[in-house]
């Protein structure tokens, strides 16, 4: 069974580097540690977002080509399409991207803000140029975890 590794915040991220570091011993990894540069040598000890009870979610899930972390170019990719969401996000001030989460074939974006409704209308025009794999979809969840949650196949 293939491991889950979860992005969210500053310990997920170093815990990332380190994964992709063993993991990109050949020329062909598309691990960039640029990504990572800046954050303190000892991890926070949580520094993901948490909604309050007035925001909201929208999780995208964009199934990989295996069962595990995909391959080096998807990732490379879904990064381009991560930066243009985050850029998108920023641009039209409707929330905070807050991460990601790779494993078990799946690459998964979490973002947040005071409506999933707006979130949907400007992020999945560009996840759906992106061209996601069949059996990727997203959750618009409307309120904390628990709340209303309407899945769109992608």
């Amino acid at each position: 069974m293939a491991a889950r590794v979860n992005i969210r915040g500053t310990a997920g991220i170093v815990l990332l580097g380190l994964i992709l570091t063993a993991e990109c011993a050949s020329a062909a990894c598309s691990f960039r540690p640029e990504r990572t540069a800046g954050l303190p040598a000892t991890p926070l000890a949580s520094t993901s977002v948490t909604p309050t009870p007035e925001e909201q979610a929208m999780l995208v899930w964009l199934k990989l080509s295996d069962g595990h972390f995909g391959t080096p170019k998807e990732r490379e990719d879904l990064r381009t399409l991560e930066d243009r969401l985050e850029s998108t996000i920023a641009e039209h001030e409707i929330g905070q991207f807050d991460g990601n989460e790779v494993g078990d074939g799946w690459y998964t974006l979490y973002i947040y803000g005071p409506s999933t409704d707006r979130l949907g209308e400007v992020l999945l025009p560009i996840v759906q140029v992106a061209r996601p794999p069949a059996g990727s979809y997203a959750i618009k969840r409307y309120g904390p975890p628990g709340a209303r949650e309407v899945r769109i196949d992608l």
